[in-house]
């Protein structure tokens, strides 16, 4: 357990779980997709261009078509993942943000490619970014434990029955 204490005076106990959460789930997926833009992408994107960063990371790219795709989709995987796990983190779950906000944070994304890709607005509207954001989402709406997958087959059975159930289980089974 550390102490933490805001500047406000108001003193809290966070515990080593959380914290290695916040690192494993926030802080390193940012660091991770900062580093890929910055070191392992060929050219310079608008987000190095405005903090000054030159491109001298031409050897350290990706040769293959299939690394240059995970070096464009790593950084918004990362980024949206790391976003909604702080939801999650912020909320006591990602099942627990409220509807409207976790719709804006899955919506905006996948609407800023959109509006890149009809030139509305500065970029290129790649649809491999928008299969990044897909599979962050998929990746923070995976139950994470046993207890997770019990809460998760008791909402589906609310929803469907047990057939709900049987499906959830089985889909979970093939993954």
């Amino acid at each position: 357990m550390l102490t933490f204490q805001y500047p406000f005076g108001k003193t809290t106990v966070v515990s080593i779980r959380k914290i290695t959460f916040l690192l494993l789930h926030v802080l390193l997926p940012l660091l991770t997709g900062m580093a890929t833009y910055l070191f392992l992408r060929p050219g310079n994107t608008i987000v190095e261009g405005a903090i000054g960063w030159t491109s001298t990371h031409e050897a350290l790219s990706p040769s293959s078509s299939i690394g240059k795709g995970i070096c464009g989709m790593l950084p918004d995987f990362c980024w949206l993942y790391a976003l909604l796990q702080l939801q999650a983190f912020i909320w006591g779950g990602i099942r627990k943000v409220p509807r409207v906000l976790l719709t804006c944070l899955i919506v905006l994304p996948v609407l800023s490619e959109f509006f890149q890709y009809v030139q509305w607005i500065a970029g290129t509207g790649d649809w491999l970014d928008v299969l990044a954001y897909c599979i962050a989402i998929i990746v923070s709406y995976s139950p994470k434990n046993k207890r997770e997958i019990y809460e998760v087959c008791k909402m589906v059975a609310k929803w469907r029955g047990n057939a709900g159930i049987c499906l959830y289980v089985l889909g979970q089974l093939i993954e």
